[in-house]
């Protein structure tokens, strides 16, 4: 069993400890210690990295009772004492993130009746998962309000060590269901919950909490967070972004919404315009590509990629190009295939039916015209040997 140094110091960087055992597996060094400061990932926390006696730490996992440390190679055999060093600005990030998880778990309890039912604590954000498929933007405001007043509370955060046969005596949040000596994590008065983690000494030193998202999952919520040095250099970031946003829009940043608003506006009114002249010019449009006619089997057809034009009048243009010559026309944007037919030995919905089954699109359509769908860019070029094959066979 390896004594864990963390469980009572979690600011303790530097140690000294004696080799167990050292195997290797995989490629990889397996080394355990009488004693480490090294974290394992658990518990949604990730793992300490450092070094062992100058050799890199890649990873550090739970075997039973046990701390093993990883490298890619030997740290000593059994027997030799080793110097342990933690990396300081990953281990206070988990420390940061780690409390401000108990932190909004407790708001969210207190505020909404809501257990929180997984945690992930990330190199980037954090996420819990809540009781609730729905929570509102109301709740989240209010959550985060109450988790930013207890960090500004400056509460201790404080390590006890119980018997199981103790935890009635303490308002846990989540009773464990372990039993002999507890490790449970106390701030000030408003939230005790039993944990093996690594943690900040105040609450002072989590900085501060923002919600930057939630999105629904197995009928419950998760919550992704930022916090600490994270949420600081997420704020500076983004208010350079709002910033350069405000001197290109030549506004106050306040008013960057109504421009923007002002700037949709205005783009959907020249859509508009826009499609309306394309619309009156598809004649035109229709006689230019009927010009690029091939015959197969006695029918005219056209094959022809489109750009410049409205997707919603793919199928009109197509229709009087299949006109204009009297046959087939299939045309293509960057996802989107029409067909029209205005022959009657052809039928739209059955070349349809051939792409789709054999190039994988979606769609559908009728003796004159058919419309698909494609997932990736269309090849216009297997398109025409396709439609050529089809005609062959006719």
């Amino acid at each position: 069993m390896t004594e864990r140094l963390y469980y009572t110091n979690p600011e303790l960087l530097q140690f000294d400890a004696s080799i167990v055992s050292s195997v290797e597996k995989d490629g990889k060094y397996l080394t355990r210690l009488d004693r480490s400061a090294f974290y394992p990932t658990s518990g949604g926390q990730q793992n300490d990295l450092g070094k062992l006696n100058g050799v890199d730490i890649i990873d550090v996992i739970e075997e039973n009772d046990d701390v093993v440390h990883l490298s890619e190679s030997i740290v000593g055999n059994e027997g030799v004492q080793v110097t342990g060093l933690i990396d300081e600005e990953r281990r206070f990030w988990h420390r940061q993130i780690h409390s401000a998880q108990h932190i909004l778990s407790q708001a969210f309890a207190r505020l909404h009746g809501l257990t929180t039912m997984s945690v992930h604590l990330g190199d980037e954000y954090g996420n819990i998962e809540v009781d609730s498929d729905h929570v509102s933007q109301s709740q989240l405001d209010e959550v985060e309000k109450l988790a930013n007043q207890i960090i500004r509370d400056n509460l201790p955060v404080d390590i006890l060590f119980i018997e199981h046969t103790e935890l009635s005596n303490y308002p846990l949040r989540k009773v464990p269901t372990r039993t002999g000596r507890i490790r449970l994590i106390k701030i000030g008065e408003v939230e005790y919950s039993a944990c093996g983690g690594t943690h900040v000494n105040s609450t002072a030193q989590v900085q501060l909490v923002k919600i930057i998202s939630t999105v629904k999952i197995r009928g419950r919520t998760a919550v992704n967070f930022l916090c600490g040095t994270k949420a600081v250099e997420d704020y500076c970031n983004r208010y350079k972004i709002v910033a350069d946003v405000s001197q290109h829009l030549t506004c106050n940043i306040s008013d960057i919404p109504s421009k923007i608003e002002k700037f949709e506006a205005e783009l959907k009114e020249q859509s508009k315009e826009l499609t309306k002249l394309q619309k009156e010019l598809l004649p035109v449009k229709a006689s230019q590509f009927a010009e690029l006619k091939m015959l197969k089997n006695n029918i005219h057809y056209v094959v022809a990629p489109v750009s410049d034009l409205n997707q919603k009048l793919l199928g009109n243009l197509c229709g009087l190009v299949a006109d204009d010559i009297s046959g087939i026309a299939v045309l293509t944007t960057d996802k989107k295939i029409a067909i029209a037919s205005s022959v009657e030995q052809v039928n739209a919905s059955e070349i349809a039916k051939v792409l789709s089954s054999e190039l994988g699109f979606k769609g559908g359509g009728n003796q004159k015209a058919a419309q698909l769908g494609a997932s990736e860019t269309v090849d216009v070029k297997t398109i025409t040997e396709k439609v050529n094959i089809f005609l062959d066979e006719l």
